[in-house]
């Protein structure tokens, strides 16, 4: 029952996430008429992401179903037994969920600093309400309940996975402004280069940082239950 349960929450959010890419990449043509388009920005990055990683877990779900093993759900060979599986797990713990929390709090934490500096006003009338929350509230969301509901043992130096991520999104950052001769996000042209420096080095310490606060919570979360044998996938 457990399984179905997991499965069911796996279709669900990439349900929510997909209809999200596709209404955010379709509907709301805004922003790709600039250099790059929505490619330019992490939110974009970050709901494309979400969607692949919760659409790969429901296959994995689907997939390895049938050689779920209740006597043996908590087993590191259980989840390393395919490379689907290590796939997602890596995805999942290396990229998504530090993504997620990353795009989720920085956005709402400028926006109520000085929110013409991240999302102006006039969004409002192009951007769904709804929208804006799928893209910037519903990741973390699902994340920390992705944690609490799916069991996954944390690969070998998964950290190098948000840290190569970054890197990749950073250079992108870069030519960007290389190019257009302004920043990305608006904040980041009244900033002096070394407080943009800084900026980017803290982009690495936060993903990272959330790379291991995931890494706690799965312990938070599953330890005890791992060690009482709870039946649960």
């Amino acid at each position: 029952m457990a399984k179905v349960l997991v499965t069911l929450f796996h279709l669900l959010c990439f349900l929510i996430t997909g209809f999200g890419l596709y209404y955010d990449t379709f509907v709301v043509t805004y922003g790709w008429s600039v250099y790059a388009g929505k490619l330019r920005y992490a939110t974009y990055w970050d709901i494309v992401l979400q969607t692949v990683y919760f659409g790969l877990a429901l296959v994995s779900d689907i997939y390895n179903s049938k050689d779920f093993d209740k006597n043996n759900a908590f087993s590191n060979e259980f989840y390393s037994k395919t490379k689907l599986i290590r796939l997602v797990r890596y995805i999942s713990c290396g990229m998504a969920f530090p993504l997620g929390n990353f795009v989720c709090l920085s956005f709402w934490i400028i926006y109520f600093f000085h929110r013409e500096l991240i999302y102006p006003s006039y969004l409002d009338d192009i951007i769904p309400w709804w929208l804006n929350h799928i893209l910037h509230s519903v990741p973390i969301v699902l994340q920390w309940l992705d944690k609490f509901f799916y069991y996954q043992t944390y690969p070998k130096n998964g950290v190098l996975g948000i840290l190569a991520l970054t890197g990749c999104y950073q250079v992108w950052m870069v030519w960007i402004a290389h190019r257009t001769r302004t920043w990305i996000y608006p904040f980041l042209d009244y900033l002096p280069i070394w407080y943009r420096i800084l900026f980017l080095a803290c982009m690495w310490g936060c993903l990272a940082g959330f790379y291991f606060v995931g890494e706690f919570l799965h312990y938070i979360f599953w330890t005890r239950k791992s060690r009482k044998n709870v039946k649960l996938y």
